[in-house]
């Protein structure tokens, strides 16, 4: 996926598509909902895919959605949580350009295994 077309918000959906394998206009905005309802809609949608999820705070083996705090680089101070593809330890997909001038990635809040 092409990092140039990144769109605000839209991080856990690319690399929701990355993980299946769907291009970004089959899958919802998650983003766009409340802060109330987004993941019970993402869960949901999943499921309805006939794929299986799983959340956890622990790093697990395999590919999974991860889930990382950001930090703005210029003042240090926190930023918002940022989704990218894992596999094991390893970022393996970032949407987001690693040399972006405004965030860098810190450290791991959670995953998303989805199998």
């Amino acid at each position: 996926m092409d990092s140039s077309k990144y769109r605000d918000g839209t991080c856990l959906k690319d690399s929701l598509c990355f993980i299946i394998n769907k291009k970004p206009d089959v899958v919802p905005d998650f983003h766009k909902l409340p802060v109330t309802t987004w993941k019970l809609a993402f869960f949901s949608w999943i499921e309805s895919q006939g794929l299986q999820r799983k959340e956890t705070t622990e790093r697990p083996d395999g590919q999974y959605i991860g889930i990382f705090r950001t930090y703005f680089k210029d003042s240090g101070q926190k930023g918002v949580l940022h989704a990218v593809v894992c596999k094991d330890q390893e970022v393996i997909f970032d949407i987001l350009d690693p040399n972006n001038p405004i965030f860098r990635v810190g450290e791991f809040v959670k995953a998303f295994v989805i199998t």
